[in-house]
């Protein structure tokens, strides 16, 4: 396939090309949320198909920015929701400290410098709820087209994804998204 205005040109090995939108996934923040580790599972393994049509198109059309568990070290101490320092760091993304949040300021580090260039396309961080269930999606309290966007995203994911995909346990193979269930 040559490069076009609808299928960018094709990078090498370990280099990602600056006409790209990027999307950044992330999930484990609060380790105890395991639907949300479940799911990042199923998104890289989903990605990296390199026989899946739809992951190719997707691999060589967007950029993919994914930090599987942002919570490391409440991982490794068996925390639910909570850091080292008892810190629940979903609260920290307005201003983290890099000494106290290091993960949560390099990544919103990351997701302000793409959002600077016109980059970003979505930012997805991925969770799981305890009175919740199924698959679903929350949003950004925003307004105006910023509002429109991501109720029109959330609303594709729900449409995209099979009534049955929230009882089994590995994710649709058409769209690696959470849905929007009421």
């Amino acid at each position: 396939v040559e490069a076009g205005p609808w299928w960018p040109r094709r990078a090498p090995p370990g280099a990602a090309p600056s006409d790209r939108p990027v999307f950044i996934v992330s999930a484990g923040v609060h380790p105890g949320e395991k639907p949300g580790n479940h799911m990042m599972c199923g998104i890289l393994e989903f990605l990296l198909r390199e026989d899946d049509p739809r992951a190719v198109a997707l691999r060589e059309r967007y950029v993919f920015k994914v930090v599987p568990m942002l919570n490391p070290d409440g991982a490794y101490r068996g925390h639910f929701r909570n850091d080292t320092l008892g810190q629940n760091l979903n609260r920290f993304y307005d201003e983290p400290d890099p000494a106290k949040q290091p993960v949560i300021h390099a990544v919103v580090k990351m997701a302000l410098h793409y959002a600077s260039t016109q980059r970003l396309g979505f930012y997805v961080d991925l969770h799981g709820h305890m009175n919740k269930r199924g698959v679903f999606a929350f949003g950004n309290a925003l307004e105006g087209e910023e509002a429109a966007a991501g109720h029109a995203y959330a609303r594709l994911c729900a449409l995209n994804t099979p009534p049955a995909a929230s009882t089994h346990l590995p994710l649709p193979t058409h769209l690696p998204a959470a849905a929007l269930r009421g």
